[in-house]
């Protein structure tokens, strides 16, 4: 386990709140009215276009974090905005407001932290409040001692043990904040060799998640690792890492979510640039046995995954490199899923992993519907906490999803 001690850099609140909120753009009410929601239905609301920097003109609608059950807050990075979305129940309507960041911000994370919404600007490496009483930011000073010359680049964000904590993709480095005193700490994700199939040599931590006890889960894309990282009273900050996989070929895993029990659950995107490629998900034992199953949609691409009260996983993927391409949910009951005692097993170095080669009692798939314009690219799924709605961010589309469970 490796390990780095605690760094005491100069709070810098470079944000105030004023800068933090930004301009208040509109609000409005999207959506056709209709009868109160309907289970077992889907709602995708509009949230606007992205700026075209793409060939495909595609929109930006990343990172979703949820106050309550009725409220979302989204990132969209190249709008350099965020959003705020709020259902009214009785309706198939719901209230947007929009608030402008500084331009170069590039906001990609958002959580929230006593209450309110905190954003991570991957652009000017800081992390900042939106609402709430707090009044200003900090500026994110990790120890890149390992990657000289690098930025941090933080991608993701989330809160844990009272602490702020994110991935710092192009820093290859895990860190975090502690609001109330300033201070600061960070740890090396090992890099990765030069010239690997990621072309560089950040492990491109992008995600972070509250892990049980303190501490976080992290997902590292270009490494294939996925990690535990904490720190103790001292300020000593460790990760513990495991790979995934033993073909040699990178994976890119995406989400990850504490189980509970010890262990974990996470996503695996697939290779972005193959069409044929699958994604997959897996469980990391509190034993640190790992098992995986392929979803039974070919050529899925996973995003995010979340859990629900009761312990069902909801996953999305989308096979949007193929010639008419979908978009889906999907439940999965994970006392129902196949384990090596079926006999449909390959053994891998770390575990195993498994095929579903349909939905069944264990995984249910529900359709969305196509968006008008680019297609979609589910990124982000989280369940409320009474599990009856299901958000989803739909980053080419720029909407935002709200399925409701039966």
């Amino acid at each position: 386990m490796k390990q780095m001690t605690l760094k005491q850099p100069q709070t810098l609140p470079r944000l105030g709140l004023a800068s933090a909120l930004g301009a208040l753009l509109f609000t409005a009410q999207i959506g056709p009215a209709a009868a109160a929601e309907v289970p077992g239905s889907i709602r995708m609301f509009s949230v606007g276009k992205g700026q075209a920097v793409d060939p495909a003109g595609s929109g930006s609608t990343h990172e979703l974090e949820l106050r309550g059950t009725q409220e979302a807050f989204f990132i969209q990075q190249k709008q350099e905005r965020v959003g705020q979305i709020t259902l009214n129940p009785r309706s198939n309507q719901a209230q947007i407001t929009f608030r402008q960041l500084a331009k170069g911000s590039e906001p990609h994370g958002v959580t929230m932290f006593n209450g309110a919404p905190w954003v991570l600007l991957e652009g000017s490496s800081e992390v900042v409040p939106l609402l709430g009483r707090a009044t200003r930011g900090f500026t994110l000073q990790p120890d890149l001692s390992h990657n000289p010359g690098a930025e941090a680049g933080p991608h993701g964000v989330t809160a844990s043990g009272g602490l702020l904590w994110y991935a710092g993709k192009e820093g290859s480095v895990f860190g975090w904040v502690d609001p109330a005193t300033g201070r600061q700490g960070s740890v090396a994700a090992p890099l990765i060799p030069a010239g690997g199939s990621s072309g560089g040599d950040s492990a491109k931590p992008i995600w972070v998640a509250p892990a049980k006890g303190g501490g976080v889960w992290g997902t590292e894309l270009a490494s294939s690792r996925i990690c535990l990282v904490t720190v103790n009273s001292a300020g000593v900050t460790r990760i513990k890492e495991w790979t995934l996989g033993d073909d040699g070929v990178t994976d890119y895993p995406i989400g990850i979510v504490d189980d509970g029990k010890g262990g974990a659950w996470f996503s695996v995107e697939g290779e972005p640039g193959d069409p044929t490629a699958s994604g997959y998900f897996g469980h990391l034992t509190a034993a640190g046995k790992i098992y995986t199953w392929t979803v039974p949609t070919r050529f899925g691409r996973l995003g995010g995954l979340s859990l629900d009260k009761n312990g069902n996983l909801w996953l999305e993927y989308t096979t949007s490199l193929q010639a008419n391409p979908t978009a889906t949910i999907a439940k999965v009951v994970t006392s129902k899923l196949p384990h090596p005692t079926s006999g449909a097993a390959t053994k891998m170095a770390a575990g195993y992993r498994l095929n579903l080669l349909s939905p069944g009692a264990a995984l249910t798939e529900i359709p969305v519907p196509q968006a008008s314009g680019p297609d979609h690219f589910l990124h982000r799924i989280v369940v409320d906490a009474t599990g009856k709605r299901v958000w989803f961010s739909d980053i080419w589309g720029d909407q935002v999803g709200v399925y409701v469970v039966p």
